[in-house]
């Protein structure tokens, strides 16, 4: 079941964006024919759940030394878009 995490941070978002990249999240999924992109803070994984996410993050962050302000992730089953 997918997975969407977002996120806040004061500090280091590029290298916490990168280190969660490593552990197989992706900012866009393919849907029908196109990619969808999501917003600066959001991140998709396909087969993780939501605590495990929140884990990760949480722990990307403390081995970074990242202030993580708030996150929240969710199963990914019923959506909308607009892009």
């Amino acid at each position: 079941m997918a997975t969407i995490i977002t996120y806040d941070l004061a500090n280091k978002h590029t290298e916490v964006k990168e280190a969660m990249y490593a552990l197989g999240y992706a900012n866009r999924f393919y849907y029908e024919t196109k990619y969808i992109y999501l917003p600066n803070t959001t991140l998709y994984h396909e087969i993780k759940t939501a605590a495990t996410s929140r884990d990760e993050l949480m722990a990307v962050c403390a081995r970074l030394n990242a202030n993580l302000e708030r996150c929240v992730a969710t199963r990914f089953v019923d959506w909308a878009t607009l892009g």
